[in-house]
């Protein structure tokens, strides 16, 4: 047998191998496939044999993994413009709270100074001119009788 005739069997029969083995020859296929989005089998592509079933089944399931992600992605994307959101509105009302506290602060501080003052003013005061400064009552408890105009008089 010429040398050149064993070569081209043995080529040949590599070629079998990897066709049956689904191996580089498919390698095109399956990269189109996922590019694509879609299950293209060999002839499709131009090629004599179809590639392996064992080959569409895997594009199949990488679609409907990959499909399970691109749905728990948007899920999450979605969550998480909630949550900035309400963060937005948490900071929102943390800042009106903080002003509004700051306010009261500010007013009590305020109140409590005019007290202290009106204290410390108190205490300069003589205790006699204070007792001097109450009204005396001088009528007696019999005097008081309750009227009622609305009533005949007996």
């Amino acid at each position: 047998i010429p040398r050149r005739r064993q070569q081209d069997g043995a080529r040949a029969s590599r070629a079998v191998e990897r066709r049956a083995s689904g191996g580089a020859y498919y390698a095109r296929g399956e990269r189109e496939a996922r590019q694509w989005g879609s299950v293209q089998s060999g002839a499709s592509l131009g090629r004599r044999t179809p590639p392996t079933s064992q080959l569409d089944l895997s594009v199949i399931a990488y679609r409907d993994e990959l499909a399970k992600v691109k749905e728990t992605n948007e899920s999450l994307v979605a969550d998480n413009r909630t949550v900035r959101e309400q963060a937005e509105q948490l900071k929102g009302e943390l800042v009106e709270v903080h002003t509004t506290l700051e306010e009261s602060e500010k007013r009590v501080s305020g109140d409590l100074s005019s007290l202290e003052q009106a204290l410390a003013a108190e205490r300069r005061r003589p205790l006699s001119w204070t007792c001097r400064s109450l009204p005396i009552v001088t009528s007696s408890p019999r005097s008081r009788r309750p009227t009622n105009p609305s009533s005949p008089t007996t």
